[in-house]
């Protein structure tokens, strides 16, 4: 649900020029389906969350500057160059520039790279450098446009607490949406989406991209993971901008899902923030004592997802058992691993919603972070909010953020594979699209 919500200056529009942008992008938390969905083509369903990442772009071609965003900020860069600034960089500002001895990008027409000054690429710089090649792909001239960014998270606390709420996500397809369009060039739906996960995937070869998806359509998705290493495999051969518009994302599946009937959403924050990479990587390795039970965790897995998804509009005791079984199977894959998926506070968590009626499970990798429970909608939220605190588990002030209505006209829903279809077959596990309920997102 990347939102657009100012554009000004000299360009005047949405797609021109110069001028000014913000676009802000939700953070996420899975409900079900993660280890599983890291292996392609495996479900998962996640919920975007109303914490969000803010980034605004001012291009050289405006009359105003950076100082707009930032007092502490210069005015806009030189054609061809651009800035960074963020809290997390520390006091200065991170800087690029175009370098044409970098190399040509593969099927990307003539023409300089985006390069970072310090030679890291992370997921900001590496969305800067498609949203870079997606422009000059259509023709534009980004050496003529000098660019500067400001991020601003409000996905973590202000004394450094982070939750876990998937802000590298965020972060990226904001500055995907952002550079595009300061650029001269609007994205569809389905172009930002998979333009901020091949920005991942540069990265994190492993990332599954549903926290891109829920960062790009907000809500509640169903979401089913491409084959990263095939799409790799197409960036490698005919750039980021051909794989974005002609690739093959088979298999890749975007579906809103709407609110869970008849259950609310509850997050508890553990204390303990978790590494997501380390845990992935140990209950994924081949030779590790968890190797068989992976596989039967994937299989169980998708069916349990299935049961979930079936029952998601209609039955909620349902949804309830389904979630009970998912954190089951997370536990028994974190024993076989000897790798403490639920930890003991996310246990306790997880055994108090039990005890008010609710279901409840770890929300992510485990190890820590945070902790999510479906509440019966008519049960009063305030005992296990207290019981939680009792624990020293940290109730969070987070509901579900809104679904995107995207300037390309369609709803937020689609397979990302595919233009978007009218409307959806019965069974819950065939990739479809539905129609935007027309819950209107703020600005976009």
């Amino acid at each position: 649900m990347s939102t657009r919500n100012e554009v000004t200056g000299t360009g005047g529009g949405g797609g021109s020029r110069g001028g000014s942008v913000v676009a802000v992008a939700p953070g996420k938390l899975y409900i079900a389906g993660e280890h599983a969905v890291v292996e392609p083509g495996h479900a998962a369903v996640l919920v975007a969350v109303d914490r969000f990442v803010t980034v605004g772009a001012i291009a050289s071609a405006a009359e105003s500057n950076f100082a707009e965003l930032s007092a502490a900020e210069p005015s806009a860069s030189a054609p061809g160059t651009g800035s960074v600034a963020s809290a997390a960089f520390g006091p200065e500002p991170r800087r690029w520039h175009l370098d044409p001895a970098a190399g040509e990008s593969p099927g990307s027409g003539a023409g300089p790279r985006l390069v970072p000054d310090d030679g890291r690429r992370d997921y900001v710089m590496s969305a800067l450098a498609v949203a870079e090649e997606l422009a000059r792909d259509a023709g534009i001239d980004t050496a003529a446009v000098g660019l500067d960014l400001r991020i601003d998270s409000a996905l973590d606390e202000e004394d450094g607490r982070k939750f876990g709420l998937g802000s590298s996500g965020a972060v990226t397809v904001a500055t995907v949406d952002t550079a595009t369009r300061a650029f001269g060039l609007v994205l569809t739906a389905q172009e930002l989406f998979r333009s901020a996960l091949l920005a991942t995937i540069a990265v994190s070869p492993n990332a599954s991209g549903g926290d891109i998806a829920t960062s790009t359509y907000g809500g509640w998705v169903r979401y089913v993971s491409p084959d990263r290493a095939a799409l790799s495999r197409q960036v490698a051969e005919h750039g980021s901008a051909w794989t974005v518009r002609s690739g093959d994302w088979g298999g890749c599946v975007v579906r809103q899902l709407g609110a869970p009937a008849g259950l609310r959403l509850l997050v508890g924050w553990t204390g303990a923030p978790a590494s997501t990479n380390s845990l992935v990587s140990r209950v994924r390795r081949p030779d590790s004592a968890a190797a068989a039970e992976y596989v039967r965790f994937r299989e169980a897995n998708a069916a349990a997802v299935a049961r979930l998804v079936a029952a998601w509009s209609s039955d909620p005791a349902a949804v309830s058992a389904a979630i009970r079984e998912i954190r089951g199977q997370l536990v028994r894959l974190g024993e076989a691993a000897d790798t403490e998926l639920e930890t003991p506070a996310l246990r306790a968590l997880c055994e108090a919603a039990e005890g008010y009626g609710g279901a409840a499970k770890l929300a992510g990798a485990g190890g820590g972070d945070c902790g999510i429970a479906l509440l019966p909608e008519d049960a009063d939220p305030g005992p296990l909010l207290a019981a939680w605190s009792e624990a020293g588990i940290l109730p969070l002030d987070i509901a579900a953020a809104p679904e995107s209505v995207h300037e390309d006209g369609r709803g937020a829903s689609h397979e990302a594979g595919s233009e978007a279809r009218p409307a959806p077959p019965e069974n819950p596990d065939t990739p479809h699209t539905r129609q935007h309920d027309g819950m209107e997102a703020p600005g976009r």
